[in-house]
């Protein structure tokens, strides 16, 4: 009896639960979708401010570009190290990750000076270029069987094509 008592409590407290955070994201709708865009309304206002009106700054510094860093270097996972890489590595972005997958791409450091997200998560990721590139990269490395080891290594190549003085630096470049 005891048993079931503790069942329907359990049911009571995680539908009361689920009911709280469906108002609360109705409510709060708005200021969620915000905070995907690090406090702006969209992503076009979000990279506007982060890149200029056509694409310009984001810590451009000295005239450093990352088209400077890209080699056209043929990678072991199949792309190269040029503007047609980093493209393909935006598509690889849409790839859906398995259960078992997830573990070896939560938490990758894929912090840059563009925006305030340090670690991939399973959802609500920076959506800026750089960003896009570096998920696409982890989930094109896991579908390949990369250890995690191996991704980061990849993740902190690309972080120093994008920014050539480094990710703290801030110094960068955007147009990629």
């Amino acid at each position: 009896m005891n048993k079931h008592i503790l069942s329907v409590f359990i049911i009571i407290v995680l539908m009361a639960s689920v009911t709280a955070m469906t108002v609360y994201m109705g409510i709060t709708g708005k200021a969620a979708a915000a905070q995907k865009y690090q406090g702006f309304s969209s992503y076009e206002e979000m990279m506007k401010a982060h890149h200029g009106p056509e694409g310009e700054g984001c810590g451009m510094e000295d005239g450093v570009s990352a088209k400077a860093n890209m080699t056209g270097e043929m990678l072991p996972y199949g792309i190269t190290l040029d503007l047609n890489g980093y493209n393909q590595l935006l598509k690889d972005d849409a790839e859906k990750l398995t259960q078992a997958e997830l573990p070896g791409y939560i938490g990758l450091n894929i912090l840059l000076p563009c925006c305030d997200v340090a670690t991939l998560q399973a959802t609500d990721n920076c959506q800026c270029g750089h960003h896009v590139a570096l998920s696409g990269l982890a989930k094109r490395m896991l579908k390949q069987n990369y250890n995690r080891t191996q991704i980061q290594q990849e993740i902190d190549r690309w972080k120093g094509v994008f920014y050539p003085n480094g990710a703290e630096s801030g110094a960068g470049s955007c147009n990629v």
